[in-house]
């Protein structure tokens, strides 16, 4: 029997990535020299429908943290990923030879279609291709100037089904590793650490920083999966959500092409695409706790005699106010708002002079205050400010009427939400297991859709909506018997609800949406009224309805989802019995009931209602049986509205950083792109350039930078650091989206966080007028003969050359050149400049030196 099963295996691990073989799961049993001296064991699995029959396992829904953990294991689940998604893997080869150490990462079925992020022991790290398949980890504690580079070599296999055998592991260890160990339609990465071993103090300190504890799990951020996308007759990546639920729906037993609508599967993919209303965080996620005084984080401006302060950590802004009339200072904190999108802002202000704050502004733009009320809580006063505005630029301003004496004002909240698009339905996840039954009516249930068959016996897909069209009626004339009840017992009616999702802003964990929300000052709820029916609570206690979205990475596509089946699973349901009329029912979902008039006359009245089950005949009888839900009147009457309806997602949880005593640096503040001018040693050659601050401490800066294929983020990759404040990369970069970051490290190599962002919608070559170079003269020769010049670059990322005395260099920011002058008997004026791309000339330095007089005779 375990040959017939390995046989499969193999045979299945050889077919097409696209194919459909993720329908179970077994696993591959072999013992390997394990990593470090101990012994692993295989865990690779691949699947087949067969092989789910013969282990008889039994069905899940897959949590897409199974798959965010790296495992050893003689057998288990096969692991699967679709859409974008963070997976781990499980450890299935280690050993070492010398000071070379390798384990091999099967992460989960392939193709790995892209990735976005690699992150080692929890933190991203910069991963550059050298030779070949060979990547390099650039990030410290592991790069090094010596000539290996770096302690740390990954190569990552797509699982495509054509790949090879890791030539590493074969020429290292061929007799435990073969040309057969191929892997195939598995998305693997093979770790390669070079020790240094610990012959001397230096080489025992890096030891413990790479080594330390043996080596780490390593997870990817990356776009997983080929769905069949009929609009296109081919197989590409997608987070389509109808796209993702077909292709999960093509995995279970006895599908084929033939059997499914793609003409009406299609058109939903379009709609799916269609960009609805939503609301998110502010991507700085400000809300001023930040040192406004910091570098390029913002200043104050001071009116008069007055002097204002901002305790950030506190929160507290006080001044000593100014005795002239209309004495005005402002907070300026710059870079924390998005220009161009619309952003609501809610202060609760507090201390004896909260009512000083006259104004705040998005840049040069005031915002109307839309709500501004003073409430007593707990016997002090607080005032709640609200506003929306579009800001002209990325500063938030607070204007503070500082006329008369001193002031005190606490800012206790300080939020914002910004309002954008989202498309209307995404999907993304990934499991262990089998995908069946389970979960393919979870993503029917994230995506909002349901199944159905054409009159032609062809399965396709219907929108869940909250107010449907009818499909027929059934009146009373058609009606023999009705037993309908409120919903739930009224002590089991749920009556709150609580949603997990997938969340991107916690790297791809499952959390909790932040629906049950309340004021913090008075203890009201401020969540959405949908989710919450307090009368119900007050007299039964809380009856939560526990919601997990596991496939959906939207919070604004997860609210109302949850909305949805909140209020359906509150809904009036039951039976009805029918004439054979109700045979029109088979195949339909929606139909308009007649229901008594509950609270009138009792007449019968159409009811939009959802048929919740197949249809049950009685031949016999001549009766048709019906199971039916009453869509609520709040879905149909109160269509989805975002401000009303919907929820923040979860607070951005960043990934852990190397830990050090650094400071987390600014985000860069320019980009730009050059191009060298003719006739130097650069001539005509495209540079992408990024500058930014440094922190204390640091001694050296990873500068990194991304681009995107069409609106998906492309792998982060390294850059030329230019010391603590620039970075430079080769290449012709204009009009190309790019985001840039940067990460200081200090003299041990310990890393500070990674900063925000800087995002560029579209790089362009930059002719901002540099600063003049600086320049050291230094005469030489008995008697004087030569005049030497040292000329540093000046730090503006727009000069690429410097001209001196006739001669150009080309010159990158802060470059330092070194330019001979001969002198003789008569005078020589030497002129320095620096020029941008175009020509744009600094002002010019000058140096005048003069001939001596001559002897007489």
């Amino acid at each position: 029997m375990r040959l017939v099963i390995l046989a499969a295996l193999f045979a299945v691990a050889a077919s097409p990535a696209h194919a459909g073989f993720i329908a179970g799961a077994a696993g591959l049993v072999g013992l390997f020299s394990g990593a470090l001296g101990t012994a692993l064991k295989v865990g690779l699995v691949v699947g087949s429908i067969a092989l789910q029959l013969l282990f008889s396992q039994k069905p899940k829904i897959p949590k897409p943290d199974d798959i965010r953990n790296t495992k050893k294991s003689e057998e288990g689940d096969g692991r699967w990923a679709i859409g974008r998604m963070e997976v781990e893997g499980v450890a299935v080869f280690g050993n070492t030879k010398g000071y070379e150490i390798y384990r091999l990462i099967a992460h989960a079925y392939g193709p790995l279609v892209a990735i976005e992020e690699y992150f080692y022991d929890g933190r991203p790290i910069i991963v550059e291709q050298e030779i070949g398949e060979d990547f390099i980890v650039t990030s410290p504690p592991f790069v090094t100037s010596s000539p290996i580079r770096s302690y740390f070599r990954i190569q990552t296999r797509d699982g495509d089904g054509r790949q090879q055998a890791f030539r590493k592991l074969v020429e290292q260890f061929p007799a435990q590793w073969t040309e057969d160990h191929h892997l195939n339609g598995i998305a693997c990465s093979l770790l390669h650490m070079h020790s240094p071993g610990r012959g001397g103090e230096a080489d025992s300190k890096k030891f413990d920083k790479i080594l330390g504890g043996g080596l780490k799990n390593l997870r990817i951020r990356g776009r997983w999966g080929l769905p069949y996308d009929p609009r296109i007759d081919d197989y590409a990546w997608t987070d389509n959500g109808v796209l993702i639920a077909l292709w999960a729906r093509m995995q279970l037993p006895g599908a084929e092409l033939q059997t499914f609508d793609f003409d009406g599967i299609g058109d939903m993919a379009d709609e799916a695409e269609v960009l609805v209303p939503t609301i998110r965080r502010l991507v700085s996620e400000f809300d001023g706790r930040v040192d406004i005084e910091g570098p390029d984080n913002g200043e104050i401006i001071d009116d008069g005699t007055c002097v204002t302060e901002y305790d950030w950590e506190n929160r507290v802004i006080t001044g000593t106010g100014g005795s002239a009339t209309a004495t005005n200072p402002l907070l300026r904190w710059t870079n924390v708002l998005e220009v161009g999108a619309t952003t609501k802002a809610k202060l609760v202000l507090s201390g004896p002079d909260k009512d000083l704050l006259v104004q705040i502004r998005y840049g040069g733009v005031a915002v109307s205050f839309t709500r501004d009320e003073t409430i007593t809580v707990g016997g002090s006063s607080v005032r709640i400010i609200e506003g929306t505005a579009v800001p002209d630029t990325a500063s938030f301003v607070m204007r503070i009427d500082g006329t008369g004496g001193a002031f005190e004002i606490r800012i206790d909240t300080l939020e914002f939400t910004v309002y954008d698009t989202r498309k209307r339905c995404t999907l993304s996840g990934g499991g262990e297991g089998p995908i069946d039954t389970k979960v393919v009516e979870k993503m029917y249930e994230c995506a909002g859709i349901e199944e159905l068959r054409t009159a032609d016996g062809k399965v396709t897909f219907r929108w869940l909506e909250d107010d449907p069209d009818a499909e027929f009626d059934l009146t009373e004339d058609d009606i023999l018997e009705m037993a309908l009840q409120n919903g739930p017992e009224g002590a089991e009616r749920p009556n709150l609800c609580r949603v997990k999702y997938l969340s991107p802003e916690r790297q791809y964990k499952e959390s909790e949406l932040p629906i049950q929300l309340f004021e913090s000052i008075d203890g009201s709820y401020t969540g959405p009224a949908w989710a919450r029916i307090q009368d119900e609570i007050d007299k039964y206690g809380e009856k939560p309805l526990e919601l997990t979205l596991i496939y959906c990475t939207s919070a604004g596509q997860a609210a109302e989802r949850a909305r949805y089946l909140f209020h359906m699973a509150r809904a009036i349901s039951g039976e009805v019995t029918t004439l054979f009329s109700g045979l029109y029912a088979i195949n339909r979902r929606i139909i308009d009931l007649s229901v008594p008039d509950v609270g009138t006359d009792g007449a019968m009245v159409p009811a939009r209602t959802r048929i919740d089950d197949n249809v049950i005949v009685d031949d016999d009888g001549g009766t048709c049986n019906l199971s039916v839900k009453l869509i609520p009147a709040l879905l149909r009457d109160e269509p989805w509205d975002v401000d009303r309806d919907s929820v923040l997602p979860s607070p951005k949880m960043e990934a852990p950083q190397y830990e050090a005593e650094l400071d987390k640096p600014d985000a860069p503040f320019s980009a730009c792109a050059v191009q060298y001018q003719p006739g130097g040693d650069m001539s005509g050659a495209y540079e992408m350039r990024v500058r930014y601050s440094a922190v204390d401490d640091a001694t050296k800066s990873e500068a990194n930078y991304r681009t995107y294929t069409g609106s998906d983020p492309d792998l982060w990759q390294g850059m030329t650091e230019i010391g603590t404040s620039h970075a430079w990369l080769a290449g012709n970069y204009v009009g190309e989206k790019v985001d840039f970051r940067v990460r200081m490290f200090n003299g041990d190599d310990e890393g500070s966080d990674l900063s925000d962002l800087l995002e560029i919608a579209s790089l362009a070559i930059q002719n901002n007028t540099p600063n003049e170079p600086s320049v050291l003269v230094e005469v030489q020769g008995m008697p004087e003969d030569n005049l030497h010049l040292t000329i540093t670059a000046p730090a503006e990322i727009s000069v690429v050359q410097i001209t001196v005395h006739g001669s150009t260099y080309d010159v990158r920011p802060l470059q330092t050149i070194t330019h001979d002058v001969a002198l003789g008997s008569s005078d020589v004026t030497v002129e320095v400049w620096a020029e941008t791309t175009d020509g744009t000339e600094s002002t010019r330095w000058e140096y005048t030196w003069t001939a001596p007089e001559p002897e007489g005779p």
